[in-house]
């Protein structure tokens, strides 16, 4: 569980469940804020059983918004998404 992270933290595995501003991460199979976010659409949220709230920055080749950090769900009604 190493917490490196290099660019845009594409590759970051570490385990971070908390935003920027200290918001609690919602686990990415479970949520329904924004569920196309689950393993089966981002390699970055495989395999899915391993991902559970953790920080991460799972993004398509072709999207057209790209994050430039980790980020996740946050469980703050008012807040989508954070950046870790």
């Amino acid at each position: 569980g190493s917490e490196a992270i290099s660019g845009d933290g594409a590759d970051y595995r570490g385990r971070q469940q908390y935003s920027r501003f200290g918001k609690k991460c919602l686990v990415w199979e479970t949520q329904d804020r924004m569920p196309e976010y689950e393993a089966a659409n981002y390699t970055a949220l495989s395999p899915a059983n391993t991902t559970k709230n953790f920080c991460r920055n799972p993004y398509l080749e072709d999207d057209p918004n790209k994050a430039k950090t980790i980020w996740c769900i946050t469980s703050d009604p008012d807040v989508m998404w954070e950046e870790c």
